[in-house]
């Protein structure tokens, strides 16, 4: 059923769609390869063209944020060098301690409680008027530390003393005149840059990263501070600055594109946002991230923004040794793939007519490639047919023309093959062929027909047995010792004969090993001579022949089933028994005649050889005794005669009285002739 199957589904696709396919298959694949090659190439063009734009757009904002960065550090240094930080801060720092242990509470009240502005708007204030010599220091100082604050962009100005301090802001929240090192903000980012400055080298500017700050709200707040020392190298106190959130916004903002997605974000080393992000309309700074693949800090890598859109990103670090910033400038995928895309549509129309054209060709081709071999085809299916037909196309010199010889002399050598084949199927011989591996191969009818018969006997020692389907099993299943019979089999150089016996039916084999020409071993082939009337006929001719030989001719030799020789000597001992039977019997009945004094009956003399001569021999001598009886009878009735006239005279003679006649002159009874 699977051969049908296949054959059907072969003469489905012709060849010349299978050509034409296969061109087309082959055409689309090098177009395909081609145009994706071409893609890529433009794809790979484009996005080292953007990325280069990318990474110099990321360099530059860098490069800016890194200057930027740099002028507070050298605003620090001004600060620290000048008057605010050698006299003004030991100025604001001696006049805190003038005002006592509760200085923290009366500058607060002061210039935070009680003071006329607004909040945002009490760095304004110059003078309380409270009298104190802080407040004198304060208008004298406010107005110019407030103008650097102003000028610079920076969100505060803080003035602390060594002991931690905040002797001065500009903005004056509630971190103003508390102690860092003590008070409640000296674990916020202001407490840690002062004791980073505090403790470091003379002239060694500390920065804390962007951190919620609690006297801002909560708002994200970074810091840079820079310790102060006079000229015997000892600590005046820290200037700190509150880094600007706006001023670094615009910074970073300046390459803000929209319409193509093109954006540049500040982030530091938790993939947070520094900078607001100019496409979303709240607060970024420290709440969105973005994430770049690991070992990708500063390469350009595609990622997602923080909407969630596909964009190729260039990220530069910021030179800056104590900043671990980086910015990273990113472009949608769609718009630096636009141009790519368009030239896509323009290969994929050029693909697809390559490969139209290329069909077109291949089919065209393919049919003269094709009709030749369709013609082989059709005398294939007519050689399947069982016709005899010339095979087309021998006359060819080219590659079609040789298979078609090929195929000529293999149609006469497989025509030779079927005529075996069918010899052994209609013959009444049993073959079996095993190949080289002791598979069954090939089971001809006869031999076929008596495995089905056998079918319940060979179960009983092979289970599995199935008569039609014992193709590609191994022969092995028929012997007890299957290692033994291959050992025998793999050493076989000549026929080797085997009797088995299969329920009632006996059957003697003949192995033959089978060569190829070159002495390759092709398997065996194994004869089944069934013997079972033979040995049953064997049998009887002995049985009867014993008889025969001890005077028992009743018994015969059954017919049935006995064929050849054996049938033509259970016919001759038949014939033998009724030969010796019919003529002893007639033999007896002649004798038990003559035993009873009947001479009459003969032996019939229709017989050959010795038979005829004892039945003539016989017939003789009884003729013979029959003609002695007579003459006797004939002698025996003239001596009585002779005795009786004696006796008459004899007594005349005596002229006695006549005596009675003596018991032994009783005329004796006639022999019958």
């Amino acid at each position: 059923m699977t051969d049908k199957h296949e054959t059907k589904i072969a003469r489905r696709f012709s060849v010349t769609g299978r050509l034409t396919i296969m061109v087309t298959v082959l055409s689309a694949l090098a177009a395909i390869a081609v145009g994706t090659t071409s893609y890529m190439f433009a794809r790979d063009l484009t996005l080292e063209r953007t990325s280069l734009a990318l990474k110099s757009t990321a360099e530059i904002e860098a490069g800016e944020v890194s200057d930027y960065v740099a002028g507070i550090e050298l605003d620090l240094r001004t600060l620290a060098a000048g008057k605010p930080g050698q006299e003004v801060l030991s100025a604001f720092a001696s006049s805190f301690d003038a005002l006592g242990s509760d200085a923290t509470e009366r500058l607060q009240a002061l210039y935070i409680t009680d003071n006329r502005f607004p909040t945002g708007e009490k760095q304004k204030l110059d003078d309380p008027g409270d009298g104190s010599t802080y407040s004198a220091v304060h208008a004298d100082w406010h107005a110019t530390l407030r103008a650097v604050q102003e000028f610079g962009g920076y969100y505060d100005l803080f003035l602390i003393d060594p002991m931690g301090r905040i002797v001065y802001s500009v903005f004056k929240e509630t971190d103003y005149a508390t102690d860092l090192t003590t008070g409640p903000w000296s674990a916020s980012g202001l407490g840690r840059v002062f004791r980073a400055a505090r403790d470091g080298r003379p002239g060694a500017v500390a920065f804390d990263d962007f951190a919620p700050y609690g006297p801002s709200a909560d708002a994200p707040a970074s810091f840079m501070a820079i310790p102060v020392h006079d000229a015997a190298q000892s600590l005046i106190g820290v200037i700190a600055l509150q880094m600007p959130v706006d001023r670094i916004n615009a910074l970073i903002g300046k390459f803000h594109k929209p319409k193509i997605g093109q954006e540049s974000y500040l982030i530091g080393p938790d993939g947070l946002l520094r900078a607001d992000a100019q496409s979303t309309p709240e607060s970024d700074v420290l709440t969105t991230r973005l994430t770049l693949p690991d070992g990708h800090e500063t390469e350009v890598v595609q990622t997602l923004n923080p909407s969630g859109a596909g964009v190729i990103a260039a990220v530069a670090r910021l030179d800056y040794p104590l900043i671990d910033w980086r910015v990273v400038t990113v472009l949608r995928e769609t718009s630096y793939l636009a141009p790519v895309e368009e030239k896509t549509t323009y290969t994929i129309v050029l693909v697809l007519s390559v490969i139209a054209v290329a069909t077109l060709a291949a089919y065209l081709n393919a049919r003269r490639f094709a009709s030749p071999i369709v013609r082989l085809q059709g005398a294939v299916d007519e050689i399947a047919e069982g016709k005899f037909i010339t095979i087309p196309g021998s006359e060819r010199s080219d590659e079609i023309g040789e298979l078609a010889r090929q195929l000529s002399a293999l149609y006469v050598h497989n025509a030779h093959s079927d005529r075996m084949t069918a010899a052994m199927d209609a013959a009444s011989a049993k073959f079996m062929v095993a190949n080289g591996k002791r598979k069954i191969v090939y089971i001809n009818g006869s031999l076929l027909g008596a495995l089905r018969e056998m079918t319940d006997d060979i179960r009983a020692f092979v289970p599995d047995f199935d008569a039609d389907n014992l193709t590609d099993r191994s022969i092995d299943i028929f012997h007890k010792l299957p290692a033994r019979q291959a050992e025998m089999l793999d050493g076989l150089s000549q026929q080797h004969r085997a009797n088995i016996k299969i329920g009632e039916r006996s059957f003697a084999l003949a192995v033959t090993p089978i060569h190829a020409r070159d002495g390759y071993r092709l398997g065996w082939v194994t004869e089944w001579v069934e013997q079972t009337a033979e040995l049953a006929t064997s049998a009887h001719l002995t049985n009867v022949i014993q008889a025969i030989s001890e005077g028992d001719f009743a018994r015969r030799v059954p017919l049935e089933g006995a064929a050849g020789f054996l049938a033509d000597a259970a016919k001759g001992v038949n014939n033998l028994a009724d030969l010796f039977d019919v003529t002893l019997a007639e033999l007896e009945s002649v004798i038990s005649a003559l035993a009873n004094g009947d001479l009459t009956q003969r032996m019939s003399a229709d017989r050959d050889g010795r038979f005829e001569a004892l039945a003539r021999v016989m017939n003789a001598s009884l003729g013979q005794l029959a003609g002695l009886v007579d003459d006797i009878a004939a002698t025996e009735g003239k001596i009585q005669e002779t005795s009786a006239g004696i006796l008459s005279g004899s007594n005349d003679l005596s002229g006695r009285p006549k005596a009675r006649r003596p018991r032994w002159s009783k005329p004796p009874r006639p022999w019958k002739r």
